[in-house]
């Protein structure tokens, strides 16, 4: 056989066989993350009636939630809240590129500070769909672990959670976890893409 036959014949051997294989390996692992994540998913609990004013001065309720899908978090004005900020800005903004993303959130202010400063100082002022809250720090935990029945293990950490449009709470995130944090930018799109 001429080398170029022999070439032909590895050339076909990997076309017709070893991509083949790849391509069910691979669609083989997705699958198995989509139906893991379907299965992560499943509705935890609803929200508790609650009423918080947002930053443009517009009253938010519980209601607001219902015929969509948010991600809603909450975390102090410290350090490891702003981290957790740019987390979420960061999840945002990937996920604005195919998926429709609403964001509450809810920050624990300090004495003295001011709504309007918070939100221009870490430049979250201009998304779109993204509705701030802001509450005393002291306040912070005790009302967010209670209306969105944070499961103890989160107690006073600065959490995200993934409610559906039916205000029933899919999954619930440690935002000072990094694999937790792997965990929703997986799951978050298998969460978009739900239908009901």
């Amino acid at each position: 056989m001429s080398k170029s036959k022999i070439t032909s014949a590895i050339v076909l051997v990997l076309i017709l066989i070893i991509l083949p294989i790849f391509a069910w390996y691979f669609l083989q692992k997705g699958t198995q993350m989509r139906k893991d994540a379907m299965q992560d998913l499943n509705p935890k609990g609803g929200v508790d009636l609650f009423q918080l004013t947002t930053d443009d001065d517009s009253t938010f309720t519980q209601s607001h939630f219902l015929t969509k899908k948010w991600l809603v978090c909450f975390f102090e004005h410290d350090s490891i809240g702003l981290q957790s900020l740019q987390i979420i800005k960061s999840i945002n903004k990937q996920a604005s590129e195919d998926f429709v993303l609403n964001v509450f959130s809810v920050m624990g202010l300090k004495e003295g500070e001011l709504i309007k400063d918070a939100s221009y100082k870490h430049d979250i002022s201009n998304f779109k769909f993204w509705k701030k809250a802001y509450i005393a720090n002291v306040h912070l935990y005790k009302f967010c672990d209670k209306v969105f029945q944070v499961p103890l293990e989160l107690y006073n950490k600065p959490v995200a959670l993934l409610l559906d449009q039916n205000s029933q709470i899919r999954a619930y995130y440690n935002l000072e976890d990094p694999e937790s944090v792997k965990m929703l930018v997986k799951q978050l799109p298998v969460f978009l893409s739900l239908k009901n």
